[in-house]
């Protein structure tokens, strides 16, 4: 597979996969926005602005190019706040993933999930953890 990179703006970058036979639409694209604290030289409320930017133009752009509504977005390095989760659903994210190893039960919150790295090597280690019930005597 030949892999494109397209580059908007400083920062952004969508990557395209051409694949050998065509395909279905993509089922899950994710964006990424880079976490930088408050307080070195800007205000709360600048913060504010700055991360809701980003990520609105992060969703923009893989809305447009996609033809699509972005709703998922992965933290990077599974860095979020209160503040970053709140401007998330402001702008239309609808769940969010750290890189928290474990299991998510059905009551976790959407923005706040957890995920697992899967490595090739570690596929045996990965399937058991997908295993949720295990036989057992009572005898």
């Amino acid at each position: 597979r030949e892999l494109e990179r397209e580059v908007h703006g400083h920062f952004g970058l969508i990557y395209h996969w051409k694949a050998k036979k065509p395909v279905k639409k993509p089922v899950l694209f994710l964006a990424h926005y880079d976490v930088v604290p408050a307080g070195e030289g800007e205000s709360d409320a600048e913060y504010k602005a700055r991360v809701k930017d980003e990520l609105l133009d992060s969703k923009r752009l893989l809305d447009k190019n996609l033809g699509q509504d972005t709703v998922y977005l992965a933290f990077p390095y599974g860095r979020y706040n209160e503040r970053v989760l709140a401007i998330c659903e402001q702008v239309g994210y609808k769940l969010g993933f750290s890189v928290r190893r474990g299991g998510n039960p059905f009551f976790a919150d959407p923005l706040r999930l957890k995920r697992d790295q899967i490595l090739e090597r570690e596929m045996e280690t990965f399937a058991k953890r997908l295993e949720t019930f295990v036989e057992f005597s009572l005898k």
